[in-house]
């Protein structure tokens, strides 16, 4: 099929003389990998001969026959890895882009203007050719008028131009091109309407694609900050902070688009609970209304990251309450019905994980229901986590055990060494530092301590920082399955950045927090409220903020029993008794679900125990 595809696309090049368009392409992939320079395929008369095959089998992965499509899929795949990830470039199947635009025109008019403001190889574009044509319009209409588009790579859009003008010419027997003001070279987060002089002030029917995805902790992805302010205050966000490029575009999407009109834009499942995007989700809620949202289950895309997208429609006033009616859930490459879920209770800004949390492998669970809860974390404790500054900075002040003299670290006690504990450290109420080698700053480290006098005399800020966490606490490890919590009743533990520390306000109350944090309700909730955002698609991201929102049971009796059960899971693991560690944990488990309120075999403990660690 793909032979064929690469035929018709050279028997294209050779009737209709698209050939100057694909030697720019060719040209602007070349200068950005070497490898093609010296390829004498490249040389060659256009044909299979001079598409490697690796390439075709690695952009190609959904079938398609056709040599508009294939155009875009080489496009992208001809790109090196790197070069991919810096533009945050990712090829969508062409059924994906059938099926977001099918959603997008769902119920509207049959629309005059559709926009691609990424347009990368013209995909979505495509896609909204085919459903105009369906519903009855020309070709020659929908190329020469309803179709728009912006890249700030000039390889792309002539891409696109080309892409279309092999689909004309698949429909109706030659090629249609785009008129050079409807696919433009620019940057829409930038000038917004003004990327495309002819269309004035008049917004599009419906805004598609799938924007760059470039999250801003890489070097190589991260915007300037003068142009990154400067499209915060044109987007009105404020300060933009770490969220994705994506999100930004849902932002100028909603700009874009005229009222009434749809916003159908692939994201990144991070800016579903992300806090660097929480303007982001606040700005589309003042704009739009949330109708529908289709999240992958099954790796639809080559991208390393999990992607979601949202149906959108603008409001005709900005800041109005949209209709109170459930949101359609989809799911996968087949687009399946989901059951439709309710419209988040709080601020438009805050995660909307919580709409996709059972879509994304979460138990259907709500702890704050009249007579479940009793208050939040943050009644009884703060939260910090450490930082860059923090993990660097403690390099040189952390030292090994056994390097050390043991009477002389006898001697000293706790006061002057420390123990250091990362993430690996910790187990659900059980430590491991000791029992097995933690990876700090690159090394591997036996029994990892801090020297506190060394790092008073060489960075007193740091140390400050260090004595402000010498207190009773639970130490909680980032990116689990399920919450995995160490409690440090004597305040003698430092937490490696990004373990999270939970300060007690009450030190008497350390293992009632303890017990909250490692019961099944507590990872569910957190679970609900950062899902999509974690490494892994199943990890529990836990910001300090957000952990610091966990409610906390009604039932002050089974919570006091679930602290005692903390207190024997904890002494089990310290004496190496795994099976006691194991027993204690189930019971803990099921008397603090059953201090939320709920039967102490709720599918929220199955849940738990199929994702808690085992005894390692």
């Amino acid at each position: 099929m793909i032979d064929d595809a690469l035929d018709d696309l050279s028997r294209a090049v050779t009737t209709f003389g698209l050939d100057p368009v694909l030697g720019a392409v060719v040209s602007s992939l070349v200068s950005h990998d070497d490898r093609w320079a010296s390829d004498p395929r490249w040389h060659e008369p256009f044909g299979t001969a001079r598409i490697p095959s690796f390439t075709v089998t690695e952009a190609v992965d959904d079938g398609s026959e056709a040599p508009s499509e294939l155009l875009g899929a080489l496009h992208e795949g001809l790109r090196s890895r790197s070069d991919r990830r810096r533009n945050g470039a990712v090829y969508t199947p062409a059924a994906v882009a059938d099926r977001l635009v099918d959603q997008a025109l769902d119920g509207l008019d049959v629309p005059r203007a559709v926009c691609d403001p990424a347009v990368g190889g013209g995909a979505f574009l495509l896609a909204a050719a085919r459903a105009l044509r369906d519903a009855g319009v020309s070709v020659e209409e929908i190329v020469g008028e309803r179709l728009w588009g912006a890249d700030i790579d000039s390889s792309a859009v002539a891409v696109a131009r080309t892409a279309l003008a092999l689909w004309a010419w698949q429909e109706i027997g030659e090629p249609i091109w785009a008129p050079t003001s409807h696919l433009v070279v620019g940057d829409p987060l930038v000038s917004g309407l003004r990327a495309w002089p002819d269309r004035g002030t008049v917004g599009f029917d419906a805004v598609v694609g799938n924007p760059p995805f470039q999250g801003q902790l890489h070097a190589d992805t991260a915007r300037r900050a003068t142009g990154a302010q400067a499209i915060a205050s044109r987007l009105g966000l404020g300060r933009l902070g770490y969220a994705d490029t994506a999100a930004l575009f849902l932002v100028l999407g909603c700009e874009l688009v005229r009222p009434g009109g749809r916003v159908v834009l692939i994201q990144p499942q991070s800016v579903l609970a992300a806090r660097d995007a929480a303007g982001v989700r606040r700005a589309v809620g003042e704009r739009a209304d949330l109708l529908t949202l289709w999240v992958e289950a099954e790796g639809v895309f080559e991208a390393e990251v999990r992607v979601w997208a949202p149906v959108l429609q603008r409001r005709v006033e900005v800041g109005a309450e949209g209709p109170n009616v459930p949101i359609r859930r989809l799911v996968g490459s087949d687009f399946h019905a989901a059951p439709a879920t309710s419209r988040p209770r709080r601020s438009h800004g805050s995660s909307w994980a919580p709409l996709l949390a059972d879509l994304l492998g979460g138990p259907p669970l709500d702890l704050e229901s009249e007579g479940r809860w009793s208050g939040r974390l943050v009644d009884l404790a703060t939260a910090t986590a450490g930082f860059r500054d923090q993990f660097y900075g403690l390099v040189p002040y952390v030292v090994d055990a056994s390097t050390l003299d043991e009477a002389a670290l006898e001697a000293s006690g706790s006061s002057t060494h420390v123990p250091l504990i990362t993430a690996g450290a910790i187990d659900p109420l059980r430590s491991r530092w000791g029992l097995h080698p933690a990876r700090f700053a690159g090394q591997s480290w036996p029994r990892p301590l801090v020297d506190r006098e060394a790092l008073a005399r060489g960075d007193a800020k740091l140390a400050q920082w260090v004595d402000a966490r010498l207190v009773p606490k639970v130490l909680v490890a980032p990116q689990t399955a399920v919450l995995e919590v160490l409690p440090d009743p004597a305040g003698c533990m430092v937490p490696s950045t990004p373990v999270v520390s939970v300060a007690v306000t009450d030190p008497d109350a350390v293992d009632l927090v303890a017990a909250v944090l490692a019961s099944p309700p507590a990872s569910a909730w957190v679970f609900r409220q950062s899902a999509g955002t974690g490494l892994s698609s199943g990890a529990l991201r836990v910001p300090a903020r957000t952990m610091l929102q966990i409610p906390l049971p009604a039932d002050g009796e089974r919570w006091a029993e679930g602290a005692r059960l903390s207190r024997e899971a904890l002494g089990a693991a310290d004496s190496g008794d795994a099976d006691g560690w194991r027993a204690a944990l189930d019971q803990l488990a099921c008397t603090m679900t059953a201090a939320y309120g709920l039967p102490a075999e709720h599918d929220v403990v199955g849940w738990w125990r199929e994702r808690r660690p085992a005894w390692r």
